[in-house]
């Protein structure tokens, strides 16, 4: 990974990091810019910069890995250092911030138990019980403002959290750049972590995007 700190236009520290990285469930690799400078935490280029959309990029073999890893390389040199320049500067994103993360990481528990008696489901529902009432929070939610909503989310986010817990042998931590997660085991018994608030953000921010044949199945991949 490379990383750089450096100071923007407003004066304030920012931490931006490149790196490549190969996804735990299948032969895919994801080329990651990162920086802190948008809702005081680490985002993804992708999400900010027409410039680098792929999310993931597949291979078969080594030759095929040999030549992502050119071709990340080839980006870098042509469209990075403007897209690193570009998503330096603070803006205003709808986006979970850094105390909301804090927030959801001491009272996890509170608010799980809110939603699970608000929503009448238990920690023990299977897969396809958490797919739905992921769902049926989101849905009459997808036009509404963040601001406005972002209460549910955090009670969903915490819910997410400890149904992860408890069916995949987790432990809620933080960091300081990436807010509150959960670390768990992997389908090959691997550890790997997720942030549930920006999971559960993400689902209602692509709801708004698409129809909701794509987005079940959206849902499914983003969470699960």
């Amino acid at each position: 990974m490379f990383e750089r700190k450096h100071l923007n236009k407003a004066g304030e520290l920012i931490n931006q990091q490149v790196y490549v990285q190969e996804s735990n469930f299948e032969k895919s690799l994801y080329f990651r810019m990162q920086t802190n400078a948008y809702g005081q935490l680490m985002v993804d280029a992708q999400r900010m910069s027409q410039d680098i959309t792929r999310l993931s990029y597949p291979f078969q073999n080594d030759q095929q890995f040999e030549k992502w890893i050119e071709y990340f390389a080839e980006l870098m040199e042509t469209k990075g250092f403007d897209v690193l320049q570009k998503i330096s500067e603070p803006t205003v994103v709808e986006r979970p911030t850094k105390e909301q993360h804090e927030y959801l990481f001491r009272n996890t528990r509170i608010l799980a138990k809110k939603f699970m008696e608000d929503n009448h489901i238990v920690l023990e529902c299977d897969e396809n019980q958490l797919m739905s009432v992921v769902f049926e929070t989101i849905k009459p939610l997808k036009n509404e403002k963040y601001q406005k909503i972002f209460s549910v989310l955090l009670e969903l986010a915490a819910f997410y959290g400890e149904w992860l817990i408890k069916e995949k042998t987790g432990k809620w931590y933080y960091e300081v750049d990436l807010g509150a997660r959960v670390e768990f085991l992997d389908m090959g018994g691997f550890p790997t972590d997720t942030a549930p608030l920006s999971r559960v953000f993400l689902c209602w921010e692509r709801f708004k995007e698409i129809d909701e044949n794509q987005y079940i199945k959206l849902q499914h991949n983003i969470l699960l």
